[in-house]
C-alpha cells in the first residue's frame, strides 16, 4: 500500500472552492522570497513543491481531510524572515498559518539559514494544527481537543506509526521508509 497518495485537488479550469467536496484546491512552493525577491537555490523551488505534495498526499492527511469535509484553497509555504521569526534570532516562530478557514494555508518548509527544509513529521504535524483553524480560531480547550482527535485520525493511517511489517528473505520484520525522521 502506497504511503502518499494522489493530492486531491479541484478542477485547474475553475480553481474554486465550490468543486470539490475535500481536499486541496492549488498547492504551490514559493519560487524566492517575497521580502527580497531573491530567488531561493538551497532547497530549490521543486524540492519544496514535491514536499508540500507528498503533505498534500499523505494518506492520513487525507483520511482526515476527507472524514471531516476540510478543504484548503490553496497550500504553500511561509517565506522565512523577520517578519515571521527565525530561529535563534526571533522569540516567537511562526511554523504555520490558516487565511481565512481553509482559504490558504501556508506552512513553514524551510529552515531559518535556508539551507535546508525542516523535518516531514514536523510539518505534517503542523499541517493538521492549521487545519483545526478551520473549525477553531482560537487555541483553546475544544481547539485542542479537535488537533488531538485529528492527530489521532491521521496517525492511525500512517502505517509507520501504526506498527506496519513488511517481508524479507528472514521473515517479517518492522519496516519504515528511509526518510522516516519522525522521533516518536
Amino acid at each position: 500500500r502506497r504511503r502518499n497518495a494522489k493530492p486531491m485537488r479541484a478542477p485547474r479550469a475553475s480553481g474554486s472552492m465550490a468543486d470539490y467536496s475535500w481536499g486541496f484546491g492549488h498547492i504551490e512552493a514559493l519560487p524566492g522570497d517575497p521580502n527580497t525577491g531573491r530567488t531561493y537555490s538551497t532547497p530549490p523551488q521543486a524540492e519544496c513543491q514535491k514536499l508540500l505534495e507528498a503533505l498534500a498526499g499523505d494518506i492520513g492527511i487525507q483520511a482526515v481531510m476527507k472524514a471531516h469535509g476540510y478543504r484548503v484553497g490553496k497550500l504553500t509555504e511561509i517565506a522565512p524572515g523577520l517578519d515571521t521569526g527565525m530561529i535563534g534570532v526571533s522569540d516567537v516562530c511562526l511554523l504555520g498559518l490558516n487565511i481565512n478557514k481553509g482559504q490558504e494555508i501556508q506552512l513553514r518548509l524551510r529552515t531559518s539559514d535556508l539551507l535546508g527544509v525542516r523535518p516531514y513529521w514536523l510539518i505534517k504535524k503542523t499541517l493538521v494544527h492549521e487545519l483545526c483553524h478551520n473549525v477553531h480560531g482560537d487555541h483553546d480547550a475544544k481547539f485542542w481537543g479537535l488537533f488531538s482527535e485529528l492527530m489521532k485520525e491521521a496517525d492511525s493511517r500512517d502505517w509507520t506509526k501504526a506498527g506496519g511489517r513488511a517481508l524479507s528473505d528472514s521473515g517479517a520484520r518492522s519496516s519504515s521508509p528511509p526518510d522516516s525522521t519522525s522521533p516518536e
